[in-house]
């Protein structure tokens, strides 16, 4: 299946709104100032099927600091946050291809574009799925589970540290 993985300011118009739609379609975001932190994203990654539909989404966004202070201070992380410069989320996967490794590949393919980078994201402690592929991609749990005042979830921080760097002459 073709995908793409490209800065927003690569993206055609109707690319940057097919994103939207689908992120607004799972309600993980609402609408006031998603145009904007989608232009602020590091890397948005498109999945579509053999039809050339898009069928999934994800990024590496470049949270504000206020969101990701308060992210790391509420796990009790407070000390990491300037390592983990980047958030890996929006990942959306249309119901018919769940199951399918949308997501775990969208996931694979940010990790690999984040390069010499930290990423942290979130998952609800429930969520194993989220975890599981979290997990296989070098994600840690990390700092304590916490509850978001409009949510009823646990919300656990995972973090993957950039890759060591090979010593010069190796």
């Amino acid at each position: 299946m073709p995908y793409s993985i490209k800065s927003p300011a690569a993206c055609k118009p109707q690319e940057l709104e097919n994103f939207k739609a689908l992120l607004l379609l799972s309600e993980l975001e609402g609408e006031a100032g998603l145009p904007e932190r989608i232009a602020k994203a590091e890397w948005l990654a498109f999945q579509y099927n053999d039809d050339k539909q898009l069928i999934g989404i994800a990024a590496l966004k470049r949270p504000v600091a206020g969101y990701q202070h308060g992210v790391f201070k509420k796990a009790g992380l407070l000390e990491l946050v300037e390592a983990y410069p980047l958030e890996f989320g929006w990942v959306v996967v249309l119901n018919e291809y769940h199951g399918k490794g949308v997501g775990a590949a969208l996931l694979r393919r940010l990790v690999e574009k984040a390069g010499p980078l930290g990423i942290f994201a979130l998952a609800r402690s429930s969520d194993k799925n989220m975890i599981q592929h979290l997990t296989r991609q070098g994600f840690t749990a990390s700092g304590e589970p916490y509850s978001r005042r409009s949510h009823r979830y646990k919300y656990q921080v995972f973090l993957r540290a950039a890759p060591p760097s090979s010593p010069p002459g190796a």
